[in-house]
C-alpha cells in the first residue's frame, strides 16, 4: 500500500511539472516562430576607407512602429586571434525613441535606413586600431534591451512586443598596407575622440624597426590635416635653430619609441571648428645628422599611417550627415 501511494505521489508531481513547463515551452516555441521585424546589412564602401553602407529594412508585416536611427548602430570588432570582441558605439546614443525617426505601420520590404557612415565615428582607441589592422566586424542595430521607450520595432498585436535590436552578418575588414621606410623609422599617432576643441593634446611617436639615432624636438613635427569638408591644412610650429648636443640625441633600439606632446589647436588655429572626422598625417622632419658630435643620426622626412581625430557632433546629429565626399587628387594626403 505504501509503495502504491508513493508511486501515485510521484505520478502527480511529474504530471504537475510537465503541465507547468508546457505553457512555457509553448510560449518559447511561438516566440521562435516570429521572424525578426527588421533586417540589417552593412557592406564596406569600395571608394572610401572606413566607410560602410548601412541598410535597415522592414522584414515583415504586423508592425505598429519601426525606428530608423543610425545613432543606435554599434559594432563588435574581433581582432585576429582574439576571443573577446571590442565594442564601438556612436558618441551620443539616444536614451529613448526619437519620434522624428519613427515610422508608423511600415510595410514589409520598406527601407528605414539606406545611408553611408564612417566607422571612425563609432570606433576609436584600441577598437579602431583593431579595425585598421584587420578584424572581423559584426554590426548590431538597436539598444541592448527593450523597454517602453527603447526599441527598434513594436508589434501591432495586442501583446505589442518590442524588439530591442537586430544583428547583421559579420564581415572582414582588410588591413591597410604597412608603411615601408628605408630609414627603419615610422610615425604613429593614436586615433582619438574629443568632445571639445579648446585643447586637443596628441602624442605623435616615432617607432624604430631597427637600431637608429635621431634628434627629435617638438618643433620637428608637422601635421597634414584634412577637415570633414575635404580641405587640407599643414600645421607647423615655429622652428628655433639650435646647435645639437650629444645628450639630446636619442638611441632607438628595434621596437623602441620616442614621442612628443603637442596641442593641435595651438598649431592649427581655427581648423577643428566643425564636428566630424579629421584625417591626420603626423610627419617628423629630422634635420640634425649628429656630425658635430661624432654621431650618425637619421635625417629626412618620416611618415606613417594616417590617423584621425573625431570631434563629437551634437546629440541630434545623424551619423550619415558627417560623411564627406570621395577625396580627389586635390585633397589627398
Amino acid at each position: 500500500m505504501r509503495s502504491f501511494c508513493l508511486a501515485l505521489v510521484a505520478f502527480f508531481v511529474v504530471s504537475s511539472s510537465a503541465g507547468a513547463d508546457a505553457p512555457r515551452r509553448g510560449r518559447r516555441a511561438r516566440a521562435a516562430e516570429v521572424p525578426p521585424p527588421l533586417t540589417l546589412a552593412v557592406t564596406p564602401d569600395a571608394d572610401r576607407a572606413f566607410h560602410v553602407r548601412v541598410a535597415v529594412d522592414v522584414a515583415r508585416d504586423g508592425l505598429a512602429e519601426a525606428v530608423g536611427d543610425l545613432r543606435w548602430l554599434r559594432f563588435e570588432v574581433l581582432p585576429t586571434g582574439a576571443r573577446r570582441p571590442l565594442r564601438c558605439a556612436y558618441p551620443h546614443v539616444p536614451s529613448r525613441v526619437d519620434p522624428s525617426k519613427s515610422v508608423a505601420s511600415p510595410t514589409n520590404g520598406s527601407a528605414l535606413v539606406d545611408a553611408v557612415v564612417d566607422l571612425r565615428m563609432y570606433c576609436v582607441g584600441a577598437a579602431f586600431d583593431a579595425v585598421a589592422s584587420g578584424a572581423r566586424i559584426t554590426p548590431i542595430y538597436g539598444p541592448k534591451s527593450a523597454s517602453a521607450n527603447r526599441f527598434v520595432a513594436r508589434d501591432s498585436d495586442r501583446r505589442g512586443r518590442r524588439t530591442a535590436n537586430v544583428a547583421g552578418a559579420s564581415f572582414a575588414f582588410v588591413a591597410r598596407p604597412a608603411v615601408a621606410s628605408e630609414s627603419g623609422l615610422e610615425t604613429r599617432l593614436a586615433a582619438m575622440g574629443v568632445s571639445g576643441t579648446r585643447v586637443i593634446t596628441v602624442r605623435p611617436t616615432i617607432v624604430a624597426s631597427r637600431e637608429a639615432r635621431i634628434y627629435l624636438r617638438p618643433d620637428a613635427w608637422l601635421f597634414d590635416v584634412r577637415s570633414p569638408d575635404g580641405r587640407v591644412t599643414r600645421c607647423t610650429m615655429p622652428r628655433h635653430p639650435v646647435v645639437p648636443i650629444l645628450d639630446f640625441f636619442t638611441r632607438l633600439r628595434p621596437r623602441g619609441t620616442t614621442s612628443s606632446s603637442i596641442d593641435m589647436v595651438a598649431i592649427c588655429p581655427g581648423v577643428f571648428s566643425a564636428p566630424g572626422i579629421y584625417d591626420v598625417a603626423a610627419i617628423a622632419d629630422l634635420t640634425y645628422d649628429g656630425g658635430n658630435v661624432g654621431l650618425t643620426a637619421v635625417t629626412g622626412t618620416i611618415r606613417g599611417r594616417l590617423s584621425f581625430i573625431r570631434v563629437s557632433p551634437s546629440r541630434d546629429t545623424d551619423p550619415s550627415e558627417l560623411v564627406r565626399e570621395v577625396p580627389g587628387a586635390s585633397n589627398a594626403l
